[in-house]
């Protein structure tokens, strides 16, 4: 790479960071619904062509991706409503225990104690 190259790349590379920092400034300004519906607009906007499903596909991959780009309430919403719909169909027993760890491993130690002392005090 030339001198030429290089120092464009730099000038380049600043520029854009300068921008990044003007955009978090003026968000920062605004109220918080006005900020929030402005970020909302570009991640629509930067969402356009995610990749489609595909059933032959790796569909944990697939379900990373939209993990990943979901707002916490979103994932909140469809994994109250796919425990629902599990709930009413055959598991393996591989898969419940897939289920049950992940959902364990969310809990505190505080949490998981109480758990235990609820459906401890059940089973009897």
């Amino acid at each position: 790479m030339t001198n030429q190259s290089n120092s464009f790349s730099n000038t380049l590379a600043q520029y854009y960071q300068m921008k990044r920092e003007a955009a978090v400034m003026v968000l920062t300004d605004l109220n918080q619904q006005d900020a929030a519906q402005i970020c909302v607009a570009v991640l629509d906007e930067a969402a356009v062509g995610m990749p489609g499903f595909d059933p032959w596909g790796d569909i944990r991959a697939d379900a990373a991706f939209w993990a990943d780009v979901a707002h916490p309430a979103e994932l909140e919403i469809y994994a109250v409503m796919a425990m629902q719909k599990l709930g009413q169909r055959s598991l393996g027993n591989q898969m419940r225990k897939r289920l049950f760890k992940s959902l364990w491993r969310g809990f505190t130690r505080t949490e998981r104690a109480a758990f235990l002392r609820h459906v401890q005090g059940r089973v009897a």
